[in-house]
């Protein structure tokens, strides 16, 4: 039971240093993105749009995190660029 503890313990240490990361980082409140961790496997998604460089910055801090293992960011919701209008 004692490496479980651990297990959880490490994980929960991991999602707040990244939490705080990407909040210092990329300018985004802590909240922004959810930072979730189990056995050093991270999975990052998005409550409001974030640009393709934001994910990708994300991505990055995660993966370079002690302790991850690997990083999905697939619920990370990008924010698509306006349509441009044709000129009829």
């Amino acid at each position: 039971m004692a490496g479980a503890t651990r297990s959880a313990l490490s994980d929960r240490l991991i999602g707040s240093k990244i939490r705080g990361d990407l909040a210092e980082r990329l300018g985004l409140p802590e909240e922004a993105i959810s930072v979730e961790s189990t056995g050093g496997r991270v999975t990052l998604s998005s409550v409001l749009p974030v640009t393709e460089e934001q994910r990708r910055e994300a991505i990055e801090i995660a993966a370079a995190t002690h302790g991850v293992t690997g990083v999905s960011a697939e619920g990370l919701d990008v924010e698509r660029a306006p349509r441009q209008r044709s000129a009829d």
